[in-house]
């Protein structure tokens, strides 16, 4: 059935489209924290133990008897506007989620595919593909030690070089921003449709679990970057902040258990969201 993403920022996105984007000061708009000191505010959200409790959340997913549905993913025939960094940085974080859903899932070659879209976005930037060894462990037992480590330390070297750059321009911090932006997206719109569906096989507890640590990383990261307008291009500062601060109240309600109608609410709002990207190639 549906597919989800887990895991953190499978793609290293660090130049992508600099040359659209205005210089700016080091300090970083909405506030007087350096881009610095914003990545380290961050940086314990996303180490090593919160990708592997990504993977983790993976697991429940696949427990309760979800499987890959290339249908979810973004279409291979989805191209940016021509010069918007924002839109290709926000649809590089939709496609990394899906590419380390494939690749926990069993799928290589379908990982393979997400690697093709990325580097479409991302022309300037290299991303290794896997290496034959690795597409045998991950074909055969992605979710054993070795599969789960593969995917965990390509995530982290592309993590780390990540918050490298975001740690030394507002620029690149925007470009992070808008990435992760749509890793939520994608991440949301895949498990809201998964809840939805559980409502009536009564596997809605694993997937509860799953919504929970989404809110206590990749949603406090977000609400940190919205709180000071860094949620990628600053024209769509206050609509993200907005977006996210109402996701995660739908998604911390009643008491981290909210209702089928807020499920059906939050996947409205998402839905409507991830499809003003979803712009298709001329």
């Amino acid at each position: 059935m549906p597919r989800a993403n887990m895991s953190f920022l499978v793609t290293c996105l660090v130049c992508l489209c600099l040359i659209f984007m205005p210089r700016s000061p080091l300090a970083v708009a909405g506030g007087s924290e350096s881009p610095a000191a914003v990545v380290a505010s961050m940086r314990p959200l996303l180490d090593l133990q919160a990708l592997r409790q990504g993977l983790d959340e993976i697991g429940l997913l696949k427990e309760a008897g979800f499987a890959y549905q290339i249908g979810l993913t973004v279409p291979k025939d989805i191209c940016p506007q021509p010069g918007d960094w924002d839109q290709t940085a926000v649809l590089s974080g939709m496609v990394a989620s899906d590419r380390t859903y494939a690749l926990f899932f069993g799928k290589p070659e379908e990982a393979a595919r997400e690697n093709r879209l990325l580097r479409k976005l991302n022309p300037g930037i290299r991303l290794p593909g896997l290496t034959a060894t690795e597409r045998a462990v991950l074909r055969k037992a992605p979710t054993g030690a070795a599969g789960r480590e593969i995917i965990v330390r390509r995530t982290e070297a592309q993590l780390t070089a990540m918050l490298k750059a975001a740690s030394e321009s507002e620029a690149h911090l925007r470009l992070l921003g808008a990435h992760l932006y749509g890793l939520f997206l994608e991440r949301l719109y895949t498990t809201s449709i998964m809840v939805l569906a559980a409502a009536e096989s009564d596997t809605l507890e694993p997937l509860y679990k799953v919504h929970a640590g989404l809110v206590a990383r990749q949603g406090k990261i977000l609400a940190l970057l919205g709180r000071k307008n860094l949620l990628g291009d600053s024209r769509f500062a206050a609509t993200r902040r907005e977006a996210v601060d109402r996701l995660l109240r739908l998604l911390t309600s009643n008491k981290g258990r909210p209702t089928l109608a807020c499920m059906e609410e939050i996947l409205g709002i998402v839905r409507e969201e991830r499809a003003s990207f979803l712009t298709p190639c001329p």
